[in-house]
Formats: structure tokens, C-alpha cells, sequence
């Protein structure tokens, strides 16, 4: 059954299709073929129903395939993939007429040992495999705000390796997992707002009650804050909801207002933003919702109030 550990690394290379190649040559040291751009293959290796995790295939400017990569993320031990496997690299170098790299993820050292003595024990085998295994354990922290911005699945991937000691054999104390909230908030805010969420509740999924707490904490004092599952997001959901139901009664569009403006200084405090009384006036007084919206809008960047409340 698929489960977060196999499909999250995937869905990363759904987001940026050089994420593989990013293992290969950052985390393995591998020399790759330089390239303009890379796109996902069809992972469906036909006539049979055999389907890989991810192939990736690199392009240049020419959109000629330069290099491809068989991605796999393998939580146990098969015998039955060192077959599998074969036809995957078989078909993208048959296809596409380059070599084709095997990178696979794995628990644990052991496992990529056990794979290595199964694959070193085919002596007769007339195709031969040469994966390169990384475990969550070599691949480096992305702490760099401006390097998660740039390539945020890299740094999501590479920081999610980090995270779960537990579950993912990392080696990584309490306090470091404080350094990479930074670069995870700026690679969460190069994503559309549903994937932000998904990938939210990943992060704090993998992290203990008090990191958890930590990282909530951290999230609420950035703009980005109010747009993730937190408290303050719930509520301006339920705001939404309201007002839809109000519409058209003028005593729910005012009490929808009286929300909004309630809500919009809240967000105001979260941040740290300091309100004047005749500003707080001000926004409790309006009476028009584009104007509050808009308000709203300025509200997660701002640093004044007068800032939210300037005139067009």
C-alpha cells in the first residue's frame, strides 16, 4: 500500500522533474550530461503493467534527450525489482538512445547493502544492474532562504529527509530542526495554495509535539502565516462561509464586516503590527467590504498600519 514516505518523494518529482538528477549528481557525485530542461516519462513500461516510481528524461536546448533517470523509492526488500528495475532502464535507453541512471531511495543502509549482495549474486544475469542507493541520511539540509526559494521541491525533498529521525533514520538534534524553518517557509511560498497545505501538514506531520509547536509558531510571525491550516486560517474560512450565507441580508453583510475587520486586526497583532487607536477606528467603522478585503490583502505584508489603510 502506498504510504507518505514512498509517494511524497514523488510527488516532489512531480513538482520539479530535475529533482532526480539533483540527487545524482549533488547527493551521489555523479558526473551527468549537462542539460536545458527535464520532463517526467511515462512510468507505464509496456506490454506489461509493470509501472516505475518516476522516469525522468533530461533535454537540451534542442529538446534532445541528453540523459534519463529511473527514480524509485524502495521501502523494503524485493527480489522481484531487480527485474523489474532492468526493464526500466532498458526501455528509456532503448527509447530515447542515452544511458539511463538507476537512483533509489532507501530506509537504511542495510537495505542498500542487501540489494548490493543480491545484485553482486547474478553472476549469470546477461543485464547487469549498477544502482546508485542514497538513504534520507546523505542528503544535505537546504538552509539557504534563497536556494528553497529557487527550487523549492529540492529543498522540501532534501529538508523532509531531515526531519523524522524516527521514521527516516536521520541523525539530526532538536535545535537543528529549528534552522530549517526559514528555507522551508520560502520554498513553501513558491507553491499554489493547496499544495502549500499539503506539504504543511507533511512537515508538521514529521515532527515531534514541541517542534510542531515551534514550527506553528515560526510560520504565524511570516506573511505566509494565516494562509495555512492554522487557527487564524480556519476562522477566515469560516468568515468566507458566513458571509456566502449572509448574502443578500444586510444584518449578515454588517456582522460579516464586523468580522472582517475583527479578524484583520487579530492578524495585525499575530504579526506584531502596531494598531494606533485612531486607525483601529477606523477599520471597525468601515462599511465597505472591497475596502476591508483590500485591507486584508495588505495586511499579511504590511509593516505600519498606516501602510493598509493609505488611500489608492
Amino acid at each position: 500500500m502506498p504510504t507518505n514516505e514512498h509517494e511524497t518523494p514523488l510527488d516532489l518529482v512531480r513538482l520539479d522533474p530535475s529533482l532526480p538528477g539533483w540527487v545524482q549528481a549533488a547527493v551521489l557525485g555523479d558526473a551527468t550530461p549537462a542539460f536545458d530542461h527535464a520532463e517526467l516519462f511515462d512510468p507505464n513500461i509496456r506490454p506489461s503493467t509493470y509501472q516505475g516510481d518516476a522516469l525522468v528524461v533530461f533535454r537540451d536546448k534542442n529538446k534532445q534527450a541528453v540523459h534519463a533517470i529511473v527514480f524509485e523509492i524502495q521501502r523494503d526488500r524485493s527480489l522481484a525489482k531487480l527485474a523489474s528495475w532492468k526493464l526500466y532502464i532498458g526501455h528509456l535507453e532503448a527509447r530515447f538512445g542515452v544511458q539511463a541512471a538507476l537512483v533509489v531511495l532507501v530506509p537504511d543502509r542495510a537495505t542498500a547493502d542487501w540489494y548490493d549482495r543480491q545484485i553482486a549474486a547474478q553472476t549469470g544475469s546477461g543485464a547487469l544492474l549498477r544502482p546508485r542507493f542514497f538513504i534520507p541520511a546523505d542528503v544535505p539540509r537546504i538552509l539557504d532562504e534563497r536556494d528553497a526559494a529557487a527550487h523549492p521541491a529540492r529543498a522540501l525533498f532534501a529538508d523532509l529527509c531531515n526531519l523524522d529521525e524516527d521514521d527516516l533514520n536521520c541523525d539530526v538534534d532538536a535545535e537543528d530542526v529549528d534552522e530549517m524553518f526559514p528555507a522551508m517557509v520560502a520554498a513553501l511560498g513558491q507553491l499554489d495554495p493547496s499544495t502549500w497545505a499539503f506539504y504543511d501538514d507533511e512537515i508538521r506531520g514529521r515532527l515531534p509535539a514541541a517542534a510542531q509547536a515551534r514550527w506553528e509558531a515560526f510560520v504565524m510571525t511570516t506573511a505566509m502565516g494565516p494562509r495555512y491550516r492554522t487557527e487564524l486560517y480556519n476562522q477566515i474560512d469560516a468568515t468566507a462561509e458566513a458571509r456566502g450565507r449572509a448574502e443578500g441580508r444586510a444584518e449578515g453583510r454588517a456582522e460579516g464586516r464586523a468580522q472582517a475587520a475583527r479578524l484583520l486586526l487579530t492578524l495585525l497583532e499575530k504579526r506584531g503590527v502596531a494598531v494606533p487607536a485612531e486607525t483601529r477606528q477606523l477599520i471597525m467603522s468601515c462599511t465597505d467590504s472591497d475596502r476591508l478585503d483590500l485591507w486584508f490583502d495588505r495586511a499579511f505584508t504590511a509593516t505600519t498600519a498606516e501602510d493598509i489603510v493609505r488611500a489608492e
